[in-house]
């Protein structure tokens, strides 16, 4: 609908702003986890000025007036869904749940990232259908709680492995490859988050590989054809 789309833009705008304050406090938590108290220490030091800035971003969307005008008609929208009756139709599950088996085959033939990219928002899409046709009165209630549950734990690992990316194209960029630069000290530690880093991405996928195999999630039990 015209609303949702609208909502789905501006929402989007304001993910502009949040995200990349996300991303570095999801980065330091990857980097206690894999430095010692010392490389850690210092290389929170390193980041605090970018931490600072994008958290007083967020602070300030938050405080802002288009914030609060959007957050206000939000609330308007989602009381006019509740006064509704949401059906959805099962064709059009079937045609998520297509797309979705179009990129789970796209992903473990190529293997690139793109291509797992697109399998982590086709699985997004299928959990939010199959989750709002539980409001359908014919539906399965229990086939789609189950492919919302499995949906979830691949949203998970795709998840997980989205952020090993994200925070590898953060070490090879040039403002953090500055910063290195800029104290040598930081270049063992740098190394180490981007070998240990690289090793959880490759891991995240095999586990995202055996989840697909053993999964019924594009079975014909989850409401669609099989492969």
């Amino acid at each position: 609908t015209r609303p949702a789309r609208f909502f789905l833009e501006s929402w989007s705008g304001f993910f502009a702003v949040t995200g990349p304050a996300r991303d570095l406090d999801v980065f330091l938590v990857s980097a206690r986890e894999i430095l010692d108290d010392a490389q850690y220490n210092r290389f929170e030091e390193m980041l605090q000025p970018q931490v600072r800035s994008s958290h007083e971003a967020v602070t300030e969307m938050l405080r802002s007036s288009p914030w609060k005008n959007h957050m206000a008609g939000w609330r308007g929208f989602l009381g006019i869904l509740d006064k509704r009756q949401q059906e959805i139709p099962y064709g059009r599950l079937s045609r998520v749940m297509k797309r979705a088996r179009k990129a789970r085959r796209r992903a473990l033939r190529n293997g690139t990232d793109r291509n797992w990219h697109k399998l982590r928002i086709a699985v997004k899409n299928l959990r939010y259908v199959a989750d709002a046709g539980r409001n359908d009165p014919g539906a399965d209630e229990a086939a789609l709680e189950a492919l919302v549950n499995e949906c979830k734990e691949l949203q998970t690992l795709l998840g997980d492995w989205h952020d090993t990316i994200v925070q590898l194209h953060m070490i090879a960029g040039p403002e953090f490859q500055a910063l290195v630069t800029r104290i040598p000290e930081l270049t063992a530690a740098w190394e180490l988050l981007e070998r240990e880093i690289g090793q959880r991405k490759i891991r995240l996928l095999e586990q995202t590989a055996d989840f697909l195999a053993e999964s019924k999630l594009f079975s014909k039990a989850s409401g669609s054809n099989p492969d």
